[in-house]
């Protein structure tokens, strides 16, 4: 008597279950991350407890919170802020700024700072913060 059973060996690992559970998951990340990002968050940021003193090298951009635009101590148009910053930028031979901004400017307004800090080449890019006093 043969009692010898012939046994298929699998050779390859069967992934179309893995695939799929994978693919659910991709799509729920993806509709909850477009969720949370249109909601909107209502989000109250910190104060700095440190604060790196700005070098001399740097130009200052600072935002009131009328939204009247000063690069160091000349006030500029929003519309001349690129052009402005362009020359100061060469004749200081530097990348890098600060922005200054009050707690009620708009977003909008310290953004266009930023795209026209970039434009005039300054990669190097800070917000300065309020310290906390304890």
């Amino acid at each position: 008597m043969n009692l010898k059973r012939e046994r298929d060996v699998m050779a390859e690992i069967n992934i179309t279950p893995l695939t799929d559970v994978l693919l659910v998951l991709l799509v729920i990340f993806m509709v909850t991350a477009t969720a949370i990002t249109q909601a909107g968050m209502n989000i109250k940021l910190p104060k700095s407890v440190s604060q790196d003193q700005t070098q001399t090298s740097e130009i200052t951009i600072s935002i009131t919170r009328d939204q009247q635009v000063f690069v160091g101590r000349d006030r500029v148009a929003s519309g001349n802020l690129l052009g402005h910053l362009k020359s100061v930028a060469s004749r200081r031979r530097t990348n890098r700024v600060i922005i200054n901004a009050d707690g009620v400017v708009p977003y909008s307004a310290v953004i266009a700072a930023m795209d026209a800090s970039k434009q005039a080449g300054l990669f190097s890019i800070g917000l300065s913060t309020q310290k906390e006093s304890r």
